[in-house]
């Protein structure tokens, strides 16, 4: 049965496509805000910083996900949301927003989505079958990349025509659209983990220990330790791109540049059913080292279209492997701890991301943001390496053909997908 024949993955990924939308569009504006309000790339840096730090914090919201109400936690998010977007056109109109007030809501915002896509994902192999798994995962990366595409283009075109602030009115009306779309959803399950016993917080600390401890006993920690080093890389990205962009041609340019990566995501998330083809292990030395390449040839290359557009092609290879990495980790990870271990491996990838970010705004104030935008092409070609010399990594098969027992995950058999 197709994907699109089930209609509770249907109302998931509308739900995901409006919610992607309405954060695509206020990380556009809100950046930008930043970066015009604060006058320096440390302002670019800090809101970097602020915005990611929730990101390395997912470990510890893990077990408390998995008791949460999945759909009243949907609605609630979304509701929130849509509130916490409008505090800033409402302070702009009563002449009271400032960067600092800007800095305060971005991570508030980021913390609460940090709610969201945990259970998303998780939700994923409950509702389809674990064959479905790559093409799920497929339109998931759809839906995130391409709304980052196109609210990351109009974005930028309309914060040059209207404003940064007066687009968030719009904002807030998408995040009700995706709150109404989740109130819809018919679920096979309440909660995450439907376990009764014990709600304490010993139980808390001691499912937070079992998540830490799944990663760390398994060869997962292998993969997750290299990506530490391409996060980093990455993290700098975000601090410097207003500045680069601004260099470049002003707003409308930041938003090419933004859409120009998300294309380049999409399009490789796209592709991810060609990539499965191919041992996996392979695919990632090959795609990373690519990677690498287009990235530094991205930042230097003198005319802006042509940088527009191999940043696109350099985030390709990296769309479709993503996309891999989830079906494998779907695959592998018991369903009853998958929360509590997709949680941890995001914390400890992405945990280096917010003090990149700020040792970036840091450092484009003395060496200028076009060159700080070149590291992120050396963390490629680490992962690249890496995966390269370490034998189990480089033999690793094609993703549907990965046993959780290669990765150490004994505990138990996956639980059959529920049918919708």
């Amino acid at each position: 049965m197709s994907i699109w024949h089930n209609s509770n993955f249907v109302k998931l990924f509308i739900g995901r496509l409006l919610a992607n939308a309405g954060d695509s569009l206020y990380i556009v504006a809100a950046m930008w805000l930043v970066h015009k309000m604060g006058g320096s790339t440390f302002y670019t840096g800090l809101a970097g910083f602020l915005v990611m730090l929730p990101n390395a914090l997912q470990m510890f919201l893990g077990p408390i996900v998995e008791k949460l109400p999945v759909k009243k936690t949907l609605v609630g998010t979304q509701m929130l949301q849509a509130g916490g977007v409008l505090l800033i056109p409402i302070a702009d109109l009563f002449d009271l927003l400032s960067v600092w007030m800007i800095l305060v809501i971005m991570p508030l915002l980021a913390l609460i989505n940090q709610l969201v896509f945990p259970i998303q994902s998780a939700l994923l192999p409950m509702l389809l079958e674990k064959e479905q798994l790559v093409k799920g995962n497929t339109a998931f990366s759809f839906a995130f990349h391409g709304m980052e595409f196109v609210f990351s283009t109009f974005g930028g075109l309309l914060i040059t025509g209207v404003g940064a602030a007066t687009i968030l009115w719009v904002d807030s009306i998408i995040f009700i659209a995706a709150m109404l779309c989740f109130i819809s959803l018919r679920l096979p399950v309440k909660r995450l983990n439907e376990d009764k016993a014990e709600q304490s917080f010993k139980k808390y600390v001691r499912d937070l220990k079992e998540g830490v401890g799944l990663v760390f006993r398994s060869s997962l920690i292998i993969v997750v330790l290299g990506s530490v080093v391409a996060n980093f890389a990455f993290g700098m990205v975000t601090a410097v791109l207003p500045d680069y962009a601004d260099e470049r041609g002003g707003a409308a340019m930041y938003g090419f540049y933004l859409a120009s990566l998300s294309i380049g995501m999409l399009i490789g998330s796209l592709f991810a059913p060609v990539f499965q083809r191919f041992p996996f292990g392979k695919v990632v030395v090959f795609m990373f080292f690519l990677t690498a390449v287009l990235w530094e040839a991205a930042v230097y290359v003198p005319n802006v279209y042509v940088s527009v557009v191999l940043f696109a092609l350099s985030l390709m290879p990296i769309g479709g492997t993503n996309v891999l990495f989830s079906a494998l980790m779907q695959s592998i990870v018991p369903s009853r701890y998958f929360t509590r271990v997709i949680t941890v491996v995001g914390s400890i990838c992405v945990g280096a991301m917010p003090l990149a970010s700020f040792l970036a705004g840091t450092l484009a104030v003395q060496w200028g943001s076009t060159h700080v935008l070149a590291i992120p092409a050396f963390g490629m070609l680490f992962i690249s390496l890496y995966w390269l010399i370490i034998p189990m990594l480089r033999s690793l098969p094609k993703t549907d053909e990965v046993k959780p027992e290669a990765f150490g995950f004994t505990i138990e058999t996956k639980e059959k997908a529920i049918p919708s």
